[in-house]
């Protein structure tokens, strides 16, 4: 049924085999043999309405077969026009190339399909199922999606469904974005010209490019660098995310892959002083500043901490100059104690000789005095 309604929006064109699938649309790849020389292409089916059961829902709600009808219709056209918006980039680096775009009313349901005809491109989502990439493999992914993103910053909107589902690889080996079907649903979102829509958060892509590389690496060991740049797109508050796509790519790009690179675990990024606004902030690899990251209660932490080692040095400090002038009295205190216990035992042992030799004196002499008696 797909083949040939593709035969019959552009004839020579067939299916030669079904490249992927998700929820909403469904990829082929085409070809066309012309002179004996095959061009290859690849076409997305998209459904409108995604499924029937949304038919059901409109009826339960009260709405005729003519307000459905009309609904999808313009459904339908809106999705033209951001195909349209998409296809004005065509030749721009990293977005998907798109050749030609036509809707067909469905014969045996209410609703349309909107077949998008463009260069051959294979899913990353299908991709990484039977590969698995290195760390250096998605940095240079993330930098071609930056790529493709600045497009969308130009035009003061964001795609709003970054994901691995929307991502493509050429021939060439050159990562390739595309699927907007999300962005233009949103209330509000900018239509096909690129009109600014000051409700939609300006650094989602920047967030969601992140978790795409997270996942794709998730479980592995990455450098330090690397890790640093996740930590400024995946941040919950937006106002600590890369203010851009150009930032975020920059840091990607800085990243060099030496064995020491590859094994560092962390990176402490070099703080400097924005002279525009006086504040202290991160200089994150890619040169674009952004707010300082360090919580308050993180540095009241570091600042006890600090004045305790303070403290604790200047006591070690004082202590070792007390005792380097306390033990070598005590040791002369102690040399003199000796000197002066020895003096006095000398002392007393003269004495004590001394009083012997008198009291022998004493009885020498008692002796002598009676023998002279005797002799009388």
């Amino acid at each position: 049924m797909i083949n040939d309604t593709i035969h019959t929006i552009w004839p020579g064109w067939k299916v030669v085999d079904k490249i992927g699938n998700d929820s909403r649309d469904m990829l082929f790849e085409v070809i066309q043999s012309n002179d004996s020389v095959d061009t290859r292409g690849s076409v997305k089916v998209i459904s409108i309405p995604e499924e029937e059961a949304e038919i059901h829902t409109l009826l339960t709600k009260g709405k005729s077969d003519e307000w459905i009808q009309t609904y999808l219709k313009k459904k339908t056209s809106d999705y033209i026009r951001r195909i349209q918006f998409i296809a004005a980039f065509r030749g721009a680096s990293n977005m998907i190339r798109i050749e030609d775009c036509r809707a067909v009313e469905k014969t045996d349901q209410t609703g349309w399909e909107i077949y998008i005809r463009m260069e051959f491109l294979y899913p990353l989502s299908v991709y990484t199922r039977e590969h698995s990439m290195t760390e250096q493999e998605v940095v240079k992914m993330g930098i071609d999606v930056c790529t493709a993103l600045e497009q969308y910053e130009k035009c003061d909107t964001v795609h709003g469904n970054v994901k691995a589902e929307q991502i493509f690889i050429d021939a060439s080996g050159k990562y390739k974005l595309g699927d907007f079907d999300k962005s233009w649903e949103k209330e509000n979102t900018v239509t096909g010209y690129g009109q600014k829509n000051d409700k939609i958060e300006k650094t989602e892509d920047v967030y969601a490019l992140g978790k795409v590389i997270s996942e794709l690496l998730n479980g592995k060991q990455i450098s330090g660098n690397l890790a640093q740049v996740l930590f400024y797109s995946c941040s919950l508050d937006s106002g600590k995310r890369f203010r851009s796509v150009t930032a975020m790519k920059n840091a990607l790009k800085s990243i060099s892959y030496t064995a020491e690179n590859i094994s560092e675990k962390r990176s402490n990024p070099e703080v400097r002083k924005d002279i525009n606004n006086g504040k202290t902030e991160h200089a994150v690899p890619g040169g674009e500043n952004i707010p300082p990251v360090v919580r308050k209660k993180d540095k009241r932490k570091q600042i006890l901490a600090s004045t305790i080692l303070v403290i604790l040095l200047i006591a070690a400090f004082m202590f070792g100059r007390i005792l380097l002038f306390t033990i070598p009295n005590l040791m002369d205190e102690k040399e003199k104690n000796d000197s002066e216990k020895s003096a006095a035992v000398v002392e007393k042992e003269e004495d004590s000789e001394q009083n012997q030799q008198e009291d022998d004196d004493k009885n020498y002499g008692s002796v002598e005095g009676g023998r002279s008696t005797k002799a009388g």
